[in-house]
């Protein structure tokens, strides 16, 4: 196991409650994570992406997770839970979703955020999105804790998008339905 792990792996095992996302960013900010010190934890599937559960407790799940070029999350929210997810290989493409109605399973996108290497992103609660490896070479590969363990509640988009578009035609879709396109933090 990295070194670089350790100090988190401490944190999270110590938690009496929900974990504090603002810290958990932070702290996998701090550690500069990169596909070396998760090398040992990388799997990838051919059908869909690869969730590797590296450690978990009472209060989080701890995954390395591996994306392979075209796969992508289901749209979800995180129901309780908050999520740091830092990209130590390839890029993430996070799209965002609003309820086309209050209370309604059915969404549509308002958002896309990309992420880059070395980049990160956080959700929690209701924040409904999808995460998709949109490269159609690179694998992706990604840390995602969650704190309290991951209970999501999964969405229907609108209309469906049928096959993957390109940055440029999503970005203009977004535009003429008002909704905000930029890269990640």
């Amino acid at each position: 196991m990295s070194p670089k792990l350790r100090p988190i792996l401490a944190y999270l095992d110590a938690l009496e409650g929900r974990a504090d996302l603002c810290l958990l960013g932070a702290m996998l900010e701090s550690a500069k994570f990169t596909v070396d010190d998760v090398h040992e934890h990388c799997r990838f599937a051919e059908a869909h992406y690869y969730r590797n559960k590296i450690a978990s407790g009472p209060w989080y799940d701890f995954f390395v997770m591996g994306w392979r070029p075209g796969q992508s999350s289901v749209i979800h929210d995180h129901s309780g839970s908050s999520c740091a997810l830092r990209i130590v290989q390839g890029t993430a493409t996070e799209l965002g979703f609003v309820p086309v109605e209050p209370g309604s399973n059915v969404v549509r996108m308002e958002t896309l955020r990309t992420f880059h290497t070395g980049t990160q992103c956080m959700a929690q609660d209701q924040d409904v999105h999808q995460i998709v490896n949109r490269s159609l070479r690179e694998d992706l590969v990604t840390i995602h804790i969650y704190s309290p363990p991951l209970k999501m509640s999964v969405y229907k988009e609108e209309k469906d998008l049928g096959e993957i578009k390109t940055d440029a035609e999503l970005e203009a879709e977004l535009a003429l339905a008002g909704g905000y396109v930029g890269a990640g933090i």
